[in-house]
């Protein structure tokens, strides 16, 4: 049997090449089913829910919102994300002293909270776009400076930088954790780097479907729904749980819906701390039938302050569990 001339040879198989390549893409794209750009009105809801979260957070001003936009590159298909445009409210005159007061501003948010603004800000945008977090981009102008959120090689955590390479802040910005520690020194993580953050991923994430379960076992209702476990990133612990009550808004007989991120990284000292967010909405409902989702009504107005309760309790029922040895 004659063989092939070496140029149709390398024509097949370049052939091949590129339907493998287009059929990659195909697949790409079905996994990136969930993160299908929001249309019109769904932005005006995030651009108003973001809006109002800023408020409550005393954040409105210094923060002017500017623009949310979903952008998606035509030349190159997965590059695609929801971009948050703030401006940043200042008297100042002097770029740097700007600067200073952005960094001071982030300083108070911190302390007050508990956990960076950069973070917050970013998992806010997730969580009301029902996006990943690696899907929303945070940009803030200061008197014609910008920053971003990056994510920080030394912490791993989300951090604002400048996004020129010239300009300079005084002080470092968002830096620090959630004064809760999963783990702590006297835990160190069952692996050290990436594998232990993992590890440790896993089986928070069993601890916290475990939680809930639990809970709605004590209330005689059937176990809960848990949705988008494991999309998260690699240091995130992500789920969305509805079909639970009596869960944030303990005083009421509401059916709730619960979208939650915990966000690991690891410590100098071997251990990991942990930052915990939940957004959350609720709908009236009796006996067993769990109402439709247009029905629920967001907490941010009214019950922000049950939201951050029960984001510290279920860290604090996370570290407690952690420190028992695993079944």
């Amino acid at each position: 049997m004659a063989s092939e001339p070496p140029q149709t040879v390398i024509h097949r198989l370049q052939r091949r090449l590129v339907i493998k390549l287009v059929t990659m893409l195909a697949a790409s794209r079905l996994a990136w089913a969930n993160t299908v750009p929001p249309d019109p009105e769904m932005l005006s809801k995030v651009r108003t829910e973001i809006q109002r979260w800023l408020e409550l957070r005393g954040l409105a001003p210094p923060f002017e919102l500017q623009k949310l936009r979903w952008i998606a590159r035509d030349d190159v298909p997965l590059i695609e994300w929801l971009e948050l445009d703030l401006r940043f409210v200042t008297l100042e005159a002097d770029s740097a002293q700007a600067l200073g007061g952005f960094v001071e501003v982030n300083q108070r948010f911190e302390q007050a909270q508990g956990v960076s603004l950069s973070e917050a800000l970013v998992a806010k945008l997730a969580h009301a776009a029902g996006i990943a977090r690696a899907d929303g981009h945070v940009t803030i102008s200061i008197l014609g400076t910008r920053v971003a959120a990056m994510r920080d090689a030394l912490s791993g955590l989300l951090v604002f930088k400048p996004t020129a390479s010239n300009v300079r802040m005084a002080t470092p910005v968002a830096l620090a954790l959630d004064a809760i520690a999963v783990g702590g020194t006297g835990s160190p993580l069952p692996a050290k780097g990436a594998e232990g953050i993992a590890a440790l991923r896993t089986r928070i994430d069993t601890i916290v479907a475990t939680v809930f379960a639990l809970s709605n076992s004590a209330l005689g209702l059937p176990a809960p729904r848990l949705d988008n476990r494991g999309l998260g990133e690699a240091n995130e612990v992500r789920m969305d749980v509805s079909g639970i009550r009596k869960v944030v808004i303990a005083d009421g007989d509401f059916w709730e819906r619960l979208q939650i991120s915990i966000i690991l990284s690891e410590t100098a000292q071997g251990g990991v701390r942990a930052m915990c967010f939940v957004d959350g909405s609720f709908a009236a409902g009796k006996g067993l039938r769990v109402p439709a989702a247009n029905s629920y009504t967001a907490m941010l107005d009214g019950y922000q302050v049950d939201l951050d309760r029960f984001a510290a309790r279920l860290l604090r029922e996370v570290q407690q569990r952690v420190a028992q040895p695993a079944r």
